[in-house]
């Protein structure tokens, strides 16, 4: 795809949402308080989804999205939506978290793997990860093989095809050389997120090679397992007006952002309006 094209894509196609319904489906999705997350969670709340699991870092910010979901779709708190706490930052969270959602859930139809990072000056985990690099791709990787189980279990229990869902960018087909060369003999991870810096200019491009490699992931993930049982997706969401698009260099919102009463809402670029 060239450049123009995916701009002209952005700007002037906008694809139906799917009228499907959810009955009796059990959905998880990771950042779900928040932009594309909190999106998916209003989707499956109108598709009439049996239980919507909310994967978010914050209770705080997880349970103020919550109830204003639920006060959009005039629904009482009937446990329809629940809140599972998890850290991308820590290995130790994010088993945690798979963990409890094993043993817990009986059904799981469709896990959207949503939760990244972008555009925040260089820091370490404290597992000594590039913390882009940790969210995007090792955490991410890590959660989707730990709940495979679930996914697993479901579609041979039910006899239905279940659904593991990457959230990814079309900007990893635009990747600059000086940002996607390979340095022979070294570790993807060690060559992408700890011996090397990142500048200011790079960090867009840091970002979108985390998710090319979170993309590459999902193809070796999808080849190792039966297709009759889980399909693997990516899904690229094209430009949209969000939270996470709308943090500043230092990784927090400025005044007239945080003053934005619709900074919920996810929007398209463009002269396309409210989807």
């Amino acid at each position: 795809m060239r450049l123009e094209e995916f701009k002209a894509n952005q700007l002037l196609v906008l694809p139906p949402n799917p009228d499907v319904d959810f009955s009796g489906k059990t959905i998880i999705i990771t950042g779900a308080n928040a932009g594309i997350g909190y999106e998916l969670v209003r989707y499956y709340l109108k598709q009439n989804a049996k239980h919507i699991v909310m994967v978010c870092r914050s209770m705080e910010k997880a349970q103020k999205a919550k109830e204003k979901l639920l006060a959009e779709a005039n629904r009482k708190d009937d446990g329809v939506i629940t809140i599972e706490l998890m850290n991308m930052l820590s290995f130790t969270s994010v088993k945690a978290c798979a963990d409890k959602l094993n043993a817990t859930l009986d059904s799981v139809h469709v896990i959207h793997h949503n939760a990244g990072m972008a555009c925040v000056p260089k820091q370490l985990s404290e597992d000594g990860y590039e913390t882009v690099a940790q969210t995007n791709v090792l955490s991410s990787s890590q959660f989707a093989l730990l709940t495979h189980p679930l996914l697993k279990k479901t579609s041979e229990k039910e006899g239905v095809q279940t659904r593991s869902v990457f959230t990814c960018t079309d900007g990893i087909y635009y990747i600059p050389d000086d940002v996607s060369q390979k340095h022979e003999g070294v570790g993807y991870v060690k060559h992408l997120a700890v011996d090397r810096e990142i500048t200011k200019e790079q960090e867009i491009w840091h970002y979108c090679a985390t998710k090319n490699y979170l993309a590459n992931f999902a193809r070796e993930y999808a080849k190792r397992i039966s297709p009759q049982n889980v399909s693997v997706w990516l899904a690229a969401p094209g430009l949209t007006q969000t939270e996470f698009a709308q943090k500043s260099h230092d990784g927090v919102l400025d005044e007239k952002q945080k003053k934005n009463e619709d900074m919920y809402e996810t929007k398209p670029h463009g002269n396309l309006g409210k989807r």
